[in-house]
């Protein structure tokens, strides 16, 4: 039995992440990417609709945008309520995401 590794003889290449450092919205939007995940940070940014657009942007034609939050978006709601400072937003809608 393996844990923690690919029994395969010749493995694909691990995949390639991006994590700058930097302010996502002020990333060059290349469009270089299969998927752009979002996980448990969507609620941080006051615009989703720019955020969303930058999401897309950073992904190829044909690309995935992952939005998802672990409690879901009825908890990142009621943060939202009680500390809007800090849960700055909602998790988009669909309404918001067919708009775009």
């Amino acid at each position: 039995a393996s844990c923690g590794r690919d029994p395969h003889p010749s493995p694909p290449p691990p995949a390639h992440a991006a994590n700058t450092g930097a302010d996502f919205l002020e990333l060059d939007p290349s469009g270089e990417y299969d998927c752009c995940l979002l996980n448990g940070a969507s609620q941080f940014f006051a615009d989703q609709s720019c955020l969303v657009g930058a999401a897309a942007a950073a992904v190829r034609s044909g690309g995935r945008v992952v939005i998802a939050h672990a409690q879901g978006a009825a908890f990142v709601a009621g943060e939202h309520r009680g500390n809007p400072a800090v849960a700055r937003s909602c998790l988009p809608t669909p309404a918001l995401l067919e708009s775009l």
